[in-house]
């Protein structure tokens, strides 16, 4: 019987789509955390995130933060889609991945915070 199961004979998948969507959630998240607090600053952002919340059911209830949540959630999918259109064929090693996700994500977490930043009262 010819059929036996080799593990070196497998092919190899590229990391590459999986780092693109770490990477885009992770500046999805940091870009809808800006947006939140470009909305907190500006009145005039505010409303525009308001506007383009309007498709969510019931924004008027919940104003800027629906916007602020499409923003993020529009730079999460382009980012996703160009990042998997560069990547989708590349073995890309895994530390450098994995430490640009932590980066960003822990760069979201303590630039803006509210938790973080109000004990010292920094604000943007």
């Amino acid at each position: 019987m010819t059929d036996e199961f080799n593990p070196h004979d497998t092919q190899k998948i590229p990391l590459g789509p999986a780092a693109a969507a770490l990477i885009s959630a992770a500046l999805g998240c940091f870009t809808m955390m800006v947006a939140h607090q470009a909305a907190i600053q500006s009145k005039v952002f505010s409303e525009v995130a308001t506007i383009l919340g309007n498709w969510i059911p019931d924004f008027i209830k919940i104003g800027s933060y629906a916007g602020e949540k499409a923003i993020g959630l529009l730079v999460w999918l382009i980012s996703w889609f160009i990042l998997h259109q560069f990547w989708k064929q590349r073995d890309l090693p895994i530390m450098p991945v994995l430490l640009t996700f932590a980066g960003l994500i822990l760069a979201t977490t303590a630039l803006f915070w509210y938790p973080i930043l109000h004990p010292i009262g920094y604000s943007f």
